[in-house]
């Protein structure tokens, strides 16, 4: 008896960490948290994107409060994590001269509703170069961009290599640089500002579920908004 209990508790133990691992955590970060890990409150929310960062985990969702939050470093994600702010004329997350790729996403990441600035000075030649960006040694990765405004970076926003898919969709405004750079193989669609704002990537219309299959990882559907 004893010996088939602990039998029926393996599956159930591999279920319950696999609910855990997909549906995750929820961090927050914002101007008025106390700063309390592992910031999964409003109330004890991290005052930095940086910090709560470190406490994220795969399947986490990241809240991100109205207000600037500067970045001092690249940050490096989880993979399956969900990034969402209060609205792209609320949420900005600039960039600095010490960053000049802001985020280095892993796969299956998704990015609602923020402001992204490179505060880019042609002049002097600072600020940040790109949004998003991937090298293309890295695996085969998905990525989706969702009501956010991309502005001022020093080269294209978001510049991939070796994705499977990317979507950028219901962006704001663009200053004179291509959105997508590398070769993302996959797909790319929203309203564009110009005819140079997506290159180099391969363009058709996204249906409004799209179905991904990602190397090593399970069939998933993307939200609709």
């Amino acid at each position: 008896m004893k010996l088939k209990t602990r039998i029926f508790g393996i599956p159930v133990t591999i279920a319950l960490c696999a609910f855990v691992y997909v549906h995750g955590e929820t961090r927050f970060v914002s101007h008025s948290g106390s700063n309390t890990f592992p910031y999964t409150s409003w109330e004890t929310a991290s005052n930095t994107i940086e910090a709560a960062n470190l406490a994220t985990l795969p399947g986490d969702t990241r809240f991100i409060d109205a207000g600037s939050f500067y970045l001092s470093a690249p940050i490096y994600t989880q993979p399956k994590i969900t990034m969402r702010g209060k609205g792209m004329d609320s949420t900005h997350v600039p960039g600095s001269d010490s960053v000049w790729t802001m985020f280095l996403p892993d796969d299956s990441t998704y990015v609602y509703d923020i402001h992204f600035s490179g505060l880019y000075n042609p002049s002097h030649q600072t600020g940040t170069g790109h949004a998003f960006g991937k090298y293309p040694t890295g695996p085969w990765r998905t990525f989706f961009c969702r009501g956010c405004k991309l502005s001022r970076f020093g080269s294209s926003p978001i510049a991939f290599d070796k994705m499977i898919y990317v979507e950028i969709t219901g962006l704001g405004y663009i200053v004179s640089r291509p959105t997508v750079s590398g070769n993302p193989r996959g797909v790319t669609s929203g309203r564009v500002i110009s005819a140079g704002d997506i290159s180099q990537a391969s363009v058709r219309p996204l249906p409004r579920s799209l179905p991904i299959r990602s190397p090593g990882l399970h069939r998933r559907t993307v939200p609709r908004c």
